[in-house]
Order: structure tokens, then C-alpha cells, then sequence
């Protein structure tokens, strides 16, 4: 975002976060985009609000709700790729050119790492 442009979730007449427009911007952008959704808001510390939108499943047709189960796919990779990443620039030695068989136990060998 550069500049010029509005950030979301914020009213520029206050210049403060707006949380009722963020979660507004939050189902407006997902509406349409994809069958079903749910999230959770959290506001200082505290939960807000959850929602879901859509369907779990188009045929038959039913209802997202915020605990429906779904499957996360590949999305968890992103996640742990991020978790590293915020953990190596908080802990001193490995870094994320380090190479990671050190911290492998001992009784693991490459042919087992490799098969698997």
C-alpha cells in the first residue's frame, strides 16, 4: 500500500481503527470470491466477533457456520513457513540458511529422511 492510497479498517476522519468497517471490508472482499467462509475477530486481546458466510458444501447445499470443519490443504504450509520464520528471528544460532539435520535425534539416518 503506498501513501495515496486508504487503508482499510480505517476511517480517516478519526485516524483509528474502525473494527465494525474491518469486519464489514473482511465479508464484503470474500462474499462472491469463494463458496464458504468463516473467521473470528479478535480486538485488543479480546474476541469480537465470528461469522461465516456461504456454504461448506454445494451439493447438497449447507450452510457455513463458524465451526464447520474444513480442510486446510496446503494453506498450513504457509503457516508453519511464517511460525519459522518469526521464530529464527527471535532465536539466537539457527538462521534460515542453517542447515536442519543437526537438529534431527541422532538414530535418524538420510535413507530414513529420504523414504519418508
Amino acid at each position: 500500500m503506498n501513501s495515496c492510497q486508504k487503508e482499510p479498517g480505517v476511517d480517516p476522519a478519526e485516524k483509528q481503527f474502525n473494527i465494525v468497517k474491518f469486519q464489514q471490508l473482511l465479508v464484503d472482499s470474500m462474499s462472491g470470491l469463494v463458496p464458504g467462509f468463516a473467521y473470528a475477530i479478535n480486538f485488543k486481546g479480546q474476541p469480537y466477533s465470528k461469522g461465516a458466510e456461504g456454504f461448506s458444501m454445494l451439493s447438497p447445499a449447507v450452510p457455513f457456520k463458524p465451526d464447520s470443519r474444513m480442510q486446510v490443504a496446503s494453506v498450513s504450509k504457509t503457516i508453519t513457513a511464517a511460525t519459522v520464520l518469526k521464530v529464527l528471528s527471535l532465536v539466537p544460532g539457527p538462521t534460515i540458511d542453517s542447515l536442519v539435520a543437526p537438529y534431527f535425534p541422532n538414530h535418524w539416518t538420510w535413507d530414513q529422511l529420504l523414504r519418508s
